[in-house]
């Protein structure tokens, strides 16, 4: 027979209450004993160092593309290598007043295995980690990760300045291994030009070649000049040409013709109206309009050729700048003046070159002479 739930909570509730006061006992025992527990466990005490650690070599720069510099990869493992070192260890464990002379090789090692035990190294970060050392003695918690940190920082910078010194003395050596092989070469090819003189440089035969290569080339280049001037007159007149072809688009000549349009239109309405007509009245005002700017841009005009003379530049109307030929033919025009400009310098500096191979020619006829 299966008895309801609810009817198993009553007879629990019912059997509690009965025994109420052996359950508070129990209660209050348990507490006792926890608390006492707590009160006579040891405390232990947690410190925890952050150390940054430069992932750049000293001598990376120097070593870049000739050797491979000391890379640092784990944090973490590199740290734990140097901390748990007998050399580090030692170090430690004396400044913190643990190790002392007189103990034994076995009592040392129980020592460094629970040193060990009680030290945590973790990387926190890129480049980043952490040492933690736990001790029931706070002063020695503190003191013991001081000295880790201090210590590996330490021993870190003997390693880069061990690794720095040795490439030190490896370039060192093949400079001076490169330096003694320069001298040597040096003097051999000293040697060599004092025993044959017709292999030194400036020697009758490469002169003469030198010379007759020159010439050529101012020929070349006098008769490229000559070219490019040619092309700049006919690109002047050219450009002159279509001065004169495009002068009839000007504001001038539109403004002419719009007036003469409405003087016509004018007219046929004076034939069926009087002048007092809105159109004609509207059509004499835009003819004042357009008169008063013809008369203003012929005034411009006049202005900017009195200006461009008195400067002695070529004026050309704006409508004519503007046009489509006479800008290529300017393009045209600046390219071929900077072609002549560029043969100008060119053929001094072959003339230049001309009389410096000629007076060494002369200098070393003189020689042989």
């Amino acid at each position: 027979m299966q008895i309801p739930f609810e009817q198993l909570l009553r007879v629990a509730w019912y059997e509690a209450f009965r025994h109420r006061w052996l359950l508070i006992a129990g209660f209050l025992l348990i507490n006792v004993v926890a608390i006492a527990a707590g009160l006579s466990w040891p405390p232990s005490y947690l410190s925890s160092t952050t150390i940054l650690v430069e992932q750049k070599n000293i001598i990376q720069p120097l070593m870049q593309g000739a050797a491979v510099a000391g890379d640092i990869r784990d944090q973490a493992k590199i740290a734990r290598e140097v901390i748990f070192s007998r050399k580090v260890m030692t170090k430690t464990l004396e400044q913190i007043g643990v190790l002392q002379e007189g103990q034994s090789d076995l009592r040392q090692e129980k020592i460094f295995e629970a040193t060990k035990d009680r030290t945590r190294i973790t990387n926190v970060g890129p480049n980043i980690i952490r040492v933690e050392y736990q001790d029931r003695d706070p002063e020695r918690a503190f003191k013991a990760t001081k000295a880790f940190a201090d210590l590996f920082i330490a021993e870190s910078f003997a390693s880069q300045a061990k690794e720095s010194q040795s490439a030190y003395d490896f370039i060192d050596g093949q400079v001076g291994e490169y330096h003694e092989k320069l001298t040597r070469a040096e003097q051999a090819l000293k040697e060599f030009r004092t025993a044959n003189i017709d292999a030194r440089p400036g020697t009758s035969a490469e002169v003469a070649k030198r010379v007759d290569e020159l010439e050529v080339a101012i020929e070349k280049t006098a008769l490229l000049q000559k070219e490019a001037k040619i092309e700049e007159e006919s690109i002047e007149k050219q450009l002159s040409g279509e001065a004169e072809i495009t002068l009839n688009l000007t504001r001038e000549s539109q403004y002419t013709a719009r007036i003469a349009e409405l003087q016509a239109q004018l007219e046929n309405l004076r034939l069926t109206y009087r002048d007092t007509y809105p159109d004609i009245v509207r059509i004499k005002h835009q003819i004042e309009d357009l008169t008063e700017s013809l008369t203003k841009a012929r005034h411009d005009r006049e202005d900017a050729r009195k200006a461009a003379q008195a400067g002695q530049q070529t004026f050309v109307d704006e409508n004519v700048r503007f046009n489509p030929i006479y800008q290529r033919l300017k393009q045209q025009l600046f390219d071929t003046r900077t072609k002549i400009q560029t043969l100008n310098a060119r053929f001094g500096e072959a003339k230049s070159r001309l009389k410096t191979e000629i007076d060494r020619a002369t200098r070393v006829h003189g020689g042989e002479a």
